[in-house]
């Protein structure tokens, strides 16, 4: 049996050997196999350094031209490449040693691949582009390195402007370190008229701070300045030091559908990060989403004449101007779930919608403006500048614009939210906080606001929470338009704030249902303003531990500390003032001493400047003024259903006087008595629609109901209902 196999094995070792130098594959240079050394072999294994590989004679080319690449000719004989995958950049010569010029071994391959539609990959090194021109990218070509690939592009000479551009649909390049190494302009990628250009796990940096005098754009749109380009993807890429990471000229009239741009970072670029800019043309269907954006000296993400767009889980941190900027016409804009932090450094909003855009939505962010030195807005929403946009549309105010359940922290010069001469806006579900609060009944903080509109029609300003600022809601002083007609105030709630609600110069509105704690006022309307509140409902409201009652009234008194001489520009030094004065306010004080303003004054001044006639002021001097509207006598407040727990710790009025152009034609209260059972006044019997007033004892010791010179005693635990006679002279006890 030993025999058998040893016999057996000898045969298979000699027919083995016998069959080997026929069927080899000669290892070969690429200059040998040019020599003939392949005899009559049909494959060959090329052993060049970056050309390895796998080539097999082919009987039917007869004229492809030798390429040192995928084509090597021996004699007549051609041997192609065996392409198994991608094809490779080196062999076609590319070094990727860092100093050998690459330019035209890539651009060889590149135009290799473009012929088959097929991928070209770049293995790590560090590849030196001297660019003589764009680098073409046909119809489904891949291009594509791996970790530790770098392409390090000199545009200096001769001056080209880009690096790669589509010249086809379905183009695909990724997994690249792309820098610019020269002070040149340049564009990285041209995007042109096709579909489909995917930009993956790209590390773009254009070394602006070392290459500071001419502009590096990443990605330009609408090169063509026509056309359409569609299902433009970036993803997992980072941008660096650019001028705009992405954008189009003003004078491009191309169409652009259906940009992502998702899991990028932005950092340091000098102009914006991404522009979706298109005066003349057109922007659509954009997402930006789950990326980082920081150290931008303009915006983060513009739009402009944009159609449905979303910005949404993205981060953006320290930047001069506004992080999300909307303006000329854009419509149907969603920001949402984003987190903003120390932005809007130098000018403007970390949110700001301006002319004519529409249907914008900003909804559940987070906004730390805390670290902010300089005044600024967290969100802004207003026409922006007076004659045409970019795109030469007329400039008129955003319209359809929606703020909800955004969380605001605000630093002591930063203010929350502005909305200026807006057209159907919603304001709600969001919070507030700043770094005010009361102390001894008195507000320690700064003046900033949490909402402030004005000359905006049907809007809706609910459901928000507010701390620790100094107005909550308010509308600006000294301008005739006041906040919006048809507005709704509702549901709100304020705390630890110098006024809750700050009424200037309201048009038909209504303010219900708010709630307010531990304010020095709780509410302003009429003397806190520019002239008197026109038809006004405040119904529903509870102030809690608050300072001060709600106060309804159309005069501000002025009490001047100190004595000061008649002339022009005088400063006078008064008790804080409880009201606003605009510019041009004449004061008349009791020694008949007439002031003039020649500055607006705000609210809680102590200072006031102005000229000083007919006499001079005397320490301890006053004088009343009377704040109107206009002389339309249908100005009209109803005023019920309030509940206020300052009456019953101090016996104040809720309304202080009324003069013949402010009406209440309404007034429903329930005073609550809480301690120490004070004496409560009842205020002024004038004319009511609804007369009764219901107070409620709710301390341990009895309490005193003062009214038309009738002292009557309310029982702890008791209530009493008063109604006005007939004749609105006096009061009738009811119970």
């Amino acid at each position: 049996m030993r025999k058998l196999f040893a016999f057996y094995f000898t045969l298979f070792t000699i027919s083995t050997f016998a069959q080997t130098p026929a069927s080899r594959i000669p290892y070969l240079s690429v200059s040998e196999l040019r020599a003939g050394q392949a005899d009559t072999a049909r494959t060959v294994h090329i052993t060049d350094d970056g050309k390895e590989g796998l080539f097999r004679y082919s009987a039917t080319d007869v004229s492809s031209v030798d390429d040192s690449a995928m084509v090597i000719r021996s004699g007549s004989r051609r041997y192609l490449r065996v392409i198994r995958g991608a094809v490779n950049a080196k062999w076609f010569g590319a070094k990727g040693d860092g100093t050998t010029d690459d330019y035209s071994a890539i651009a060889r391959a590149v135009a290799y691949v473009g012929k088959k539609s097929q991928s070209l990959f770049l293995p790590k090194g560090v590849y030196y582009l001297k660019l003589k021109a764009s680098l073409a990218l046909a119809a489904g070509v891949n291009m594509y390195g791996e970790a530790g690939t770098v392409l390090n592009l000199d545009t200096t000479t001769p001056v080209y402007t880009s690096f790669a551009s589509n010249i086809g649909d379905n183009v695909t390049i990724s997994n690249l370190e792309i820098n610019r190494i020269v002070d040149r302009p340049f564009v990285f990628f041209m995007v042109q008229s096709f579909k489909g250009f995917t930009f993956r796990n790209l590390k773009i940096n254009g070394n602006r701070a070392r290459y500071a005098n001419f502009y590096c754009h990443a990605f330009q749109m609408g090169v063509n300045n026509a056309g359409v380009s569609e299902n433009v993807t970036i993803d997992s890429c980072s941008i660096m030091q650019t001028s705009y990471g992405l954008f189009m000229t003003n004078a491009s009239t191309a169409v652009v559908k259906n940009v992502t741009v998702s899991n990028c970072m932005f950092d340091s670029n000098t102009s914006t990060d991404l522009e979706f800019n298109s005066p003349n043309g057109s922007f659509s269907s954009v997402s930006v989403d789950n990326c980082r954006f920081s150290n931008g000296r303009l915006f983060a993400v513009g739009f402009a004449n944009v159609k449905s767009a979303k910005v949404k889980n993205c981060f953006f941190e320290r930047y001069d101007k506004e992080p999300v900027h909307i303006e000329d016409y854009s419509e149907d804009i969603s920001i949402e779930s984003n987190s903003f932090k120390s932005c809007a450094l130098n000018v403007y909003a970390y949110v700001q919608i301006i002319s004519g855009s529409r249907r914008v939505r900003v909804s559940n962010n987070t906004f730390d403006a805390s670290a902010n030195a300089a005044a600024t807005n967290v969100m802004s929403a207003l026409a922006g500048g007076l004659g045409s946009t970019g795109g030469g549309r007329k400039v008129i105010p955003p319209r359809s614009i929606s703020f909800l359940n955004n969380d605001v922290l605000l630093s002591s010069v930063v203010n929350g939210l502005y909305v200026e001469a807006v057209t159907n806006f919603t304001i709600s579900g969001n919070k507030f906080r700043g770094p005010g609060g009361v102390t001894s009944g008195v507000f320690n903080g700064a003046s900033n606001y949490a909402i402030r509109v004005y000359a905006s029609q049907f809007g809706v300003i609910s459901d928000n929470n507010i701390r620790g600022i100094n107005s909550g809601i308010s509308s600006p002083p000294n301008n005739v338009n006041g906040l919006s007609e048809g507005q709704v105030v509702s549901g709100n709630s304020f705390s630890d704030c110098l006024v809750g609600i700050a009424g200037y110069n309201l048009f038909p509105s209504t303010i219900s249902q708010n709630t307010f704690t531990q304010c020095q006022f709780p509410m302003f309307t009429g003397a806190y303003s520019s002239g008197v509140p026109k038809n006004l409902v405040i119904t529903g409201n509870s102030a809690i531990r608050c300072s001060n009652p709600f106060l309804i009234y159309n005069y501000v008194n002025v009490r001047a500390t100190s004595a000061v001489t008649s002339g022009s520009d005088k400063t006078v030094s008064i008790s804080p003032l409880p009201g606003v004065f605009p510019q041009g306010t004449v004061i008349t004080f009791a020694s008949g001493a007439v002031l003039t303003l020649t500055k607006a004054a705000a609210f809680q001044a102590t200072k006031l400047t102005g000229n000083i006639t007919v006499s001079n002021i005397l320490a301890n001097d006053t004088a009343t003024v009377y704040r109107r509207y206009s002389s339309d006598v249908k100005q009209t407040q109803t005023v019920f259903k309030n509940i206020d727990d300052f009456y019953g710790r101090s016996g104040s009025t809720l309304i202080k006087e009324v003069h013949a152009d402010y009406q209440v034609v309404g007034y429903e209260e329930t005073i609550i008595i809480t301690a120490n059972a004070p004496t409560i006044k009842l205020p002024p019997a004038i004319s009511w629609n609804t007369k009764e007033i219901t107070v409620k004892n709710s301390s341990a010791r009895n309490a005193t109901v003062s009214h038309d010179g009738v002292k009557d005693t309310l029982k702890a635990g008791t209530s009493v209902g008063y109604r006005l006679n007939d004749a609105g002279s006096a009061y009738i006890k009811m119970n």
